[in-house]
């Protein structure tokens, strides 16, 4: 797994920078459960792919994670998400997973990659709508 490669088993960094051992405890052990399971019910090849949820953490914990390869996350709160977006590490590709209220879609639609919560068909309409007047082009559906 490319993400579990990424765990930095010593964590060598300077003072200055954003060090929470108990993150990185968490990631070491995801890894670990991660590439037993997979070792057990996948083939070798298959990709795996871990969202890191990141409802009240804040945005230096959730770049640390990314750092360590966790770079799928996920938000359930857009209020939430707008406060803490513009620090989130770029290399970071976020998915909206909680309730969403179509008067809220304008609010992340050129900012998430996939809308995954959608439960009523006005909600996959608004979707659709922003997207193409955003010129938002998807090889998947935004949402699921």
């Amino acid at each position: 797994m490319k993400m579990c490669s990424k765990v930095d088993q010593t964590a060598t960094l300077s003072p200055q920078d954003n060090y929470f051992p108990e993150v990185l405890e968490n990631c070491k052990e995801i890894c670990y459960n991660v590439e037993n399971a997979k070792a057990k019910w996948r083939k070798p090849d298959e990709e795996v792919r871990i969202m890191a949820v990141t409802k009240t953490v804040p945005p230096e914990k959730v770049n640390f994670a990314v750092a360590q390869g966790f770079k799928l996350l996920g938000e359930n709160r857009v209020q939430e998400f707008l406060s803490k977006k513009e620090a989130y590490d770029k290399s970071a590709e976020v998915q909206f997973i909680g309730h969403l209220q179509t008067n809220k879609v304008k609010y992340i639609i050129n900012d998430v990659t996939l809308i995954q919560s959608v439960d009523n068909l006005k909600l996959a309409h608004e979707i659709s709508r922003l997207a193409v007047k955003n010129n938002k082009n998807y090889e998947r559906p935004l949402w699921k």
